[in-house]
């Protein structure tokens, strides 16, 4: 039954998922699993069995007379044995690769609950056909309220499979049965040829050792604990991989300047007998580290269409007043049909921060010792000193600076489904009403003016 009462209350849940964070519309996901190759399970069984028995024959009847039996003769039932031959076999398998192929260009969830409150006016404060009807709407954001992404990747676990078993016997009866078994086999093999994915796979190779640069994409994933709900009302997520930057690169400076001048390296290692030893007199390193960063925010708009049976229809935002031509007397059927707009913007950067690192007069040496040393206790010698100075950027000589470059920034509205709430009645009083009312009213006032004029004379 619809409510009949002057407020109205829906409990609304939008969802969104695997929309694509580049564009309008669904991600493009794969997910592949399959097993190229033969696979088999037969089995067989040729021959049979046959058990033989004689059964039991009756030469001489029981015979009964005047009260006397003679007892029957018989000769009694005999199991002979068992005779034939069976042959017996079974296989199970599967040769071939085993494919498990996984990819997503970057996926969004989104989560948007809540309740939505209507008040009307009371059918007392209403005249049919007259003036405007006001419903004031509202809108509260409920428990679960989410926005969660997933960073584009892809994976491949390519697998050799073989895996084949078999076994089989032979079963002869004479009399008695002899069984055997053939040789069986019984193997599982699964080689392993490729495993890849993009959220572990990296890139390090060095430049004639003077730079060296180390790569991987990043793993920036967010989920309903990175997301916060500002004071906007707008969802805002922020994903950054800190595990490992997109980019590292450092370039050698003091390799560089003693090669150009044609002067030792200012680090040299030894190794001699069980033992090793280095030293760095001075050791510079400029780069740079690139990290990629992104923002997600969520703006949304609670929309409402409300449709009158009367034929009148009213769309507004949830949160103001929505006004209608007073309906005329009886009850008006109020359907609510609830859309959210909204705002989604991806900001992509790439966070380029500067590094610089310094370190001078450092030493190592290191010892293995016999270990009939050990065993009289004395232990490997392993010790370090220095640096006497180091100056790192950002780090103990300055916090550093970084500077934002973007390479992705669009907005657009993702898609939910409406949601078409219960349909409410506003009342309003018949007209023959108000007229009673009104002449009561008349009548009161009359008799009230009487007994004035009565008084007063």
């Amino acid at each position: 039954m619809p409510a009949q009462a002057a407020t109205y209350s829906a409990g609304l849940d939008f969802q969104a998922q695997d929309q694509s964070m580049w564009q309008q519309g669904g991600a493009g996901i794969i997910d592949y699993t399959k097993f190229i190759g033969p696979q088999w399970n037969a089995s067989q069984t040729v021959g049979g069995i046959t058990h033989l028995a004689t059964p039991e024959v009756t030469l001489v009847p029981e015979i009964c007379g005047w009260g006397i039996c003679t007892p029957a003769v018989t000769i009694p039932a005999v199991n002979v044995g068992d005779f034939g031959a069976q042959i017996n076999g079974s296989t199970s398998g599967a040769i071939g690769f085993d494919v498990d192929f996984h990819a997503n260009t970057g996926a969004v969830d989104v989560a948007y609950p809540g309740t939505a409150n209507f008040a009307y006016p009371d059918p007392d404060q209403l005249i049919p056909g007259a003036g405007t009807l006001a419903i004031q709407t509202a809108f509260g954001a409920g428990a679960g309220t989410s926005l969660s992404t997933e960073f584009p990747y892809a994976s491949l676990d390519l697998d050799f499979v073989f895996d084949v078993h078999a076994n089989g016997g032979l079963k002869v009866c004479v009399f008695s049965c002899l069984s055997q078994s053939f040789p069986g086999i019984n193997v599982d093999k699964e080689f392993n040829l490729v495993d890849i994915d993009t959220n572990t796979v990296g890139i390090d190779f060095t430049v004639l050792d003077v730079v060296h640069m180390q790569a991987q994409l990043p793993d920036s994933d967010m989920n309903a604990l990175d997301t916060t709900l500002n004071g906007a009302g707008n969802l805002v997520a922020v994903g950054r991989d800190d595990a490992d930057p997109l980019f590292d690169i450092d370039v050698d400076l003091d390799l560089i300047a003693t090669t150009l001048l044609g002067l030792p390296a200012l680090t040299q290692e030894f190794s001699f007998a069980g033992a090793s030893a280095g030293f760095t007199l001075l050791d510079v390193l400029i780069g740079a580290e690139v990290r990629l960063v992104q923002t997600f925010t969520f703006d949304p708009s609670l929309m409402v269409k409300l449709d009158a049976s009367d034929g009148q229809s009213v769309t507004g935002a949830v949160g103001d007043s929505l006004l209608f031509n007073t309906f005329m007397g009886g009850d008006t059927l109020v359907t609510p049909t609830f859309f959210l707009q909204n705002n989604f913007t991806n900001l992509t950067q790439l966070v380029i921060t500067p590094t610089f690192d310094l370190e001078a007069l450092k030493a190592h040496l290191k010892l293995d010792l016999p270990g009939i040393a050990n065993d009289l206790g004395v232990d490997d010698i392993d010790f370090g000193f220095g640096p006497l100075f180091s100056c790192h950027i950002p780090g103990n000589c300055s916090n550093g600076f970084a500077f934002n470059v973007n390479v992705f920034n669009d907005s657009w509205q993702i898609p939910f489904a409406p949601v078409v709430g219960d349909a409410f009645i506003v009342r309003v009083p018949e007209p023959t009403t108000l007229l009673l009312f009104g002449f009561g009213f008349a009548l009161l006032g009359a008799s009230a003016l009487r007994r004035r004029r009565q008084d007063q004379a």
